[in-house]
Parts: structure tokens; sequence; C-alpha cells
């Protein structure tokens, strides 16, 4: 097959998962991508218009992309697809690493090594129906700590299967504090949640900004929101709910693609967004 059509296959299952055609996208990106990923892993094949799906259902344009997650991406998409040589990664190089984190949920050895082959059969086949976790990973973030975070959460599920009436955040706390590559996860969330904050910020209007600043900011009131914007208060709550909604649901899109979370874990961190979110705009927005 000649370059040119190559290249011509290859974009296209890009744009088909990802759904649209990113503006201006160099094809150079795609193929710069590939070989990151192939120079990180060479003894893992993967589908070239696999890949390039992978990238675009992810939303991975040259703007969201690291190289580093590029190689991410192609070794999870390789052991989906059944690459022996991804799947021996996970074996022999990744999972390793994962074990001192179950060790800080003081589990014994049998919960450990069930809690391991949980998350093989979740990472791989997928359990109750559901696709293979692995699906999930987003590639925002390193691969590593997603799975990290992964396995903490089943070895947690399996402390409480023992231990029912303990606080899950809690155990969830305690796991964290004792182990510095959980905190290290843990802050990787932090600035997953910082980035989707701010991009769903930035695809607020101009208005719809300032309107939240001045509200939840400076501490405007409503009617002195209406008197400034000469509009009835009743219309400048509208407008200020607007904002609010159109925020807090551009940020839900965005952190359940940034940081491969489930709808149900997603929702659980939105409540707690809405309670928090003068705070949050505070501090997001007192520069503007």
């Amino acid at each position: 097959m000649a370059r040119d059509e190559a290249v011509g296959a290859y974009e296209q299952a890009f744009f088909e998962a990802f759904g649209r055609p990113p503006e201006a996208l160099d094809p150079e990106y795609l193929h710069a991508a590939q070989r990151a990923a192939q120079s990180a892993h060479p003894n893992v094949h993967l589908d070239a218009n696999l890949f390039a799906a992978a990238l675009g259902r992810r939303g991975l344009t040259p703007n969201a992309l690291d190289p580093a997650r590029a190689a991410d991406v192609w070794v999870a998409e390789a052991a989906l697809a059944g690459d022996p040589n991804a799947l021996n990664w996970f074996e022999k190089d990744a999972l390793p690493q994962l074990v001192p984190a179950l060790g800080k949920l003081r589990l014994g050895t049998a919960e450990r090594d069930d809690t391991l082959q949980r998350l093989r059969e979740e990472l791989f086949v997928g359990r109750n129906g559901r696709r293979p976790k692995l699906n999930e990973y987003g590639g925002s973030g390193e691969l590593r700590g997603w799975l990290r975070i992964t396995l903490v959460r089943l070895g947690l599920k399996a402390i409480r299967s023992r231990r029912p009436a303990e606080d899950d955040g809690v155990l969830e706390q305690h796991a964290v504090d004792s182990d510095p590559e959980l905190l290290l996860a843990k802050a990787e969330a932090r600035e997953l949640f910082r980035t989707a904050f701010t991009d769903a910020l930035g695809k607020l209007a101009v208005k719809e900004r300032l309107l939240l600043k001045q509200h939840f900011v400076d501490g405007l009131t409503i009617d002195q929101l209406g008197t400034i914007h000469q509009v009835h208060r009743a219309t400048a709550a509208r407008h200020v709910q607007a904002a609010r909604v159109q925020l807090v649901e551009t940020l839900q899109r965005e952190l359940m693609t940034a940081a491969s979370i489930s709808r149900g874990e997603c929702d659980r961190v939105m409540a707690f967004v809405q309670s928090q979110l003068g705070a949050t705009l505070k501090r997001r927005l007192g520069d503007l």
C-alpha cells in the first residue's frame, strides 16, 4: 500500500473514533505518537489503525497527548487485542510494582493474591457482563498510576467485605497517607481535576465566566447583578444558574474522559464539587 493511502486510512480511523475531524490536525502528529509508542514498547505489536482509533476514542488530540501517554495507550490497546508481549509487560513489569500498595492495606497473602487476580480479570476480561476495565484508561494520566488506584479500590472492597462497619473514607485515607506512591497517585488525580476544571471554565462564554466570578468570588447578590447587567433580577438569577449548570455538565464530561472513571464515581465527585463550587470558583476565577 502506498504511503499516502496508509496515511489516509490511519487518519480516518482517528477521525471516526473521535467523532469529528479536529481542526488543523497535523497528520504527522499521529505518526509521531506511533513512533513514540513503538520506541517505548518495540516488542509489542498493534495494528496502526487500532492505535489511531484508540487515540481518537480517548479524545487525545495533539494538545492532550504526552509521548509517554502514547506508549501507555499503545500497550493497553495491544493487551486488549491479546498481544502476548503486551500481556507479558503487564504481568512481569507493571503488576509486580503495584503489590506494595496492597501491603499498606494489611491484606493477607490469600486476599492479596485474590485481589491481584481480580484485577487481571477486570482489566482484560471484564466481570458481570462488563467490558474489560482497561478500556476505561483515558490516556491523560500515567497508566501505572491508574492501575495502582484501580488495584487499591479492589483491595478496599476486599477489606469492606470483612469489615462492613468501617468507614470507606477512613480506609482509603489510611491507604493513601501510608504509601508515598498512592499519595502521588492522589496528586495525579488532583491534577486531572484541576485540568478538567480549567478546561470546563474555558469552554464557557466570557459573560458566563464573568457572572460566576461576580456572584461566587466577588459576592454580588442577584439584585446587584441585575442592576449591573441591566436585567430583571429573575433574569440575572436564571443566567447565573444556567452558567453554573453549563460549567458542571462540561466538567462532568471532561472528568469522565480525562480521569477514566465510571458514571457512578463521577456522580459522587460531582456531588462534592457542587457542594464546594463557591470555594473552587474562588480559587480558579480569583484572577479573572
